[in-house]
């Protein structure tokens, strides 16, 4: 996923990341990735530089969750990831999850 990534990203979410740094971001969200199964895309929407997704995720213990991200592109590349949780098992490390 790097490859893709400006050196200049952040990632925002509401679980306390206000634009942090790739290394941040690899460090809090990237270990989530062993506990993921997939991601069902429910709908794509790009509007010049910036794509906004919503999706179901799954967990590898079977809990759903869903998310809407926005992207923002420069030069190829996403520069900025901005999470927004819906309901379900929220990340990175939800005290609720599955209730």
């Amino acid at each position: 996923m790097e490859p893709i990534l400006d050196s200049g990203f952040t990632f925002s979410s509401p679980a306390g990341d206000d634009h942090i740094s790739l290394t941040v971001y690899k460090e809090r969200c990237w270990p989530n990735a062993l506990n993921t199964k997939k991601f069902d895309l429910e709908k794509i929407i790009i509007d010049g530089d910036d794509a906004y997704v919503t999706y179901n995720g799954w967990t590898t213990d079977g809990k759903l969750f869903r998310n809407t991200e926005r992207f923002k592109f420069k030069d190829g590349k996403i520069i900025e990831n901005e999470c927004f949780f819906g309901p379900g098992v929220s990340f990175p490390n939800n005290t609720n999850a599955g209730k």
